[in-house]
């Protein structure tokens, strides 16, 4: 791998783990455990979760469980990525913004 392709893996890390941290929060706050720690984490999410649904009996099973595999899946891909990636997720996204649009030159008259 050439140089300039170890540069655009590296952004390409820190831009899918800042976009992934901004549509789901909650990998940013798993980002920034350990990974038992994250599970656990995950776990009480779904804890809440369910205690908000327990008085409602007609509360679907799968439902509940499709919640639980959402929250615990996110805590067990943890340890599958870079570690690069998982701080850009605890960072987000941390680009300058570039302004294109030409700011209003003050020619003193108001």
């Amino acid at each position: 791998m050439s140089y300039d392709d170890d540069i655009l893996e590296f952004k390409r890390m820190l831009f899918l783990g800042a976009r992934i941290a901004k549509k789901r929060p909650l990998f940013q706050k798993l980002a920034s455990m350990g990974y038992e720690k994250a599970h656990l984490y995950a776990v009480c999410e779904f804890y809440k979760y369910f205690q908000k649904w327990k008085g409602n009996k007609v509360r679907d099973m799968i439902d509940l469980y499709q919640k639980y595999c959402e929250l615990v899946g996110m805590a067990e891909l943890m340890p599958t990525l870079k570690e690069l990636t998982r701080i850009s997720m605890i960072l987000g996204d941390t680009r300058e913004i570039e302004k294109w649009k030409k700011e209003k030159e003050d020619d003193g008259s108001e």
